[in-house]
């Protein structure tokens, strides 16, 4: 997809990365998206993730840890689709909800991604709902520098499961997306997060992921 320039200048000026995935990431990945984001909550950068099992909990723990050993209050922003997600409970400062008024205008965003919105059950909705805002941000127009996660591709190379939301939404704002399903993005972030560097960075054919 063609990239939008005026998005892609909101998106220099930002921070924000989302660190997103499947359930099913192999434990291997896992540990490397628990590093990456250690790393990258270190150098400044904001997680944004969702609060699910597997992939989204070893993000969080990465921004955990760097809260433990700066010792200083580093800001997430976890978006949670309904309170009390998975024992999470919503508390408006890493914590996040949303007004029915912003549910309404992301559905409206997941409805142009989305390959079947009209079948998504109550809670489905919910949670497509809540990718939205993990890659744009609560106010739907702060979009993440970039997207990294795992997520299955079928034989056309295209992603499968709730993260593929995510990921068609970062292509169509022009947001680059690393998908750890493939083995040299797993070697180039590895490279990233075994580099003892204090302020290095990840260089992908993609982009270049700039110091913030």
């Amino acid at each position: 997809m063609k990239e939008n320039n005026t998005v892609m200048s909101v998106v220099k000026d930002t921070k924000n990365f989302t660190g997103i995935g499947s359930r099913q990431t192999p434990e291997p990945i896992l540990q490397l998206m628990q590093g990456m984001s250690k790393k990258l909550c270190s150098l400044g950068w904001v997680l944004r993730s969702g609060g699910a099992e597997g992939a989204d909990e070893y993000f969080e723990r990465g921004w955990m840890d760097s809260n433990k050993e700066s010792h200083i209050d580093l800001r997430a922003e976890i978006y949670l689709p309904w309170d009390n997600f998975n024992g999470k409970k919503i508390d408006e400062v890493n914590y996040l909800g949303y007004t029915q008024r912003q549910m309404t205008d992301a559905w409206y965003i997941v409805k142009e991604v989305h390959p079947a919105p009209e079948r998504l059950t109550k809670g489905a909705k919910a949670l497509h709902i809540r990718n939205i805002f993990q890659v744009l941000g609560r106010d739907l127009n702060t979009p993440s520098k970039f997207v990294v996660g795992y997520a299955p591709v079928d034989s056309k190379g295209n992603p499968k499961g709730g993260t593929a939301t995510a990921f068609r939404l970062a292509q169509t704002w022009g947001i680059p997306v690393f998908n750890l399903v493939y083995p040299e993005v797993q070697d180039r972030l590895q490279s990233f997060v075994d580099n003892s560097l204090k302020r290095s960075r990840i260089d992908f054919q993609e982009s270049r992921l700039p110091r913030p």
